[in-house]
């Protein structure tokens, strides 16, 4: 059945990996000239924030007050590349702590987790915090959100994206066919910047 309401039609993970930090302030005058894009073109987005730079994400979150603020995770103690490479020897206190004060930062109900790993302390930790989802990708399921499964079921559905990459030298008019077929097939989607998936 497809009767249920999409979260999000548009969902932008914001990242700063370290090799690219130095370009923060060209990522974020893009950001806001892309806010001014989909304001003009009512399109709403879910912003995921990564807060391992918090003062970069403050500015974020105010540019985009008028849109959906979530969290991507991350902190100083754990940040994106190690949650992404090494999230199986991260201690279970400082999961804890990035998302409890992630959740505090962006009164977010749903967690992004980077390259879409979970494991079963990260969902025991969101069921704590009163998270109501995560977005970790399609899990061998379609485009209907699920409860998720590992050890248990949890009381937390899953969010599943169709990937796009998002690239510099790309026309809108390209992203705007891609918006308008997701639409139409009233799928879930996600875009993200090549840079940042490559990290």
């Amino acid at each position: 059945s497809k009767n249920y309401k999409a979260c999000f039609c548009l969902r932008i993970d914001v990242d700063f990996p370290i090799r690219y930090f130095y370009k923060r302030k060209k990522i974020l005058k893009a950001l806001i000239d892309f806010k001014k894009e989909l304001d003009e073109l009512e399109i709403p987005a879910t912003l995921f924030l990564n807060l391992e730079y918090p003062k970069e994400a403050k500015i974020i979150k105010d540019i985009f007050k008028n849109h959906d603020i979530q969290l991507h995770g991350c902190s100083k103690k754990v940040p994106h590349r190690r949650y992404s490479y090494d999230l199986k020897n991260i201690p279970y206190k400082d999961i804890y702590e990035m998302l409890k004060s992630g959740k505090r930062f962006t009164n977010a109900k749903i967690f992004a987790p980077p390259c879409e790993h979970v494991n079963k302390d990260v969902l025991e930790i969101c069921e704590k915090l009163g998270f109501k989802a995560v977005s970790a990708g399609h899990l061998g399921k379609d485009d209907v959100p699920y409860k998720c499964m590992l050890d248990r079921e949890y009381n937390l559905y899953n969010i599943p994206t169709t990937s796009l990459e998002f690239l510099e030298d790309t026309s809108l008019s390209y992203y705007l066919n891609e918006f308008k077929k997701v639409i139409e097939s009233n799928s879930l989607f996600c875009i993200r910047s090549e840079e940042h998936t490559s990290e």
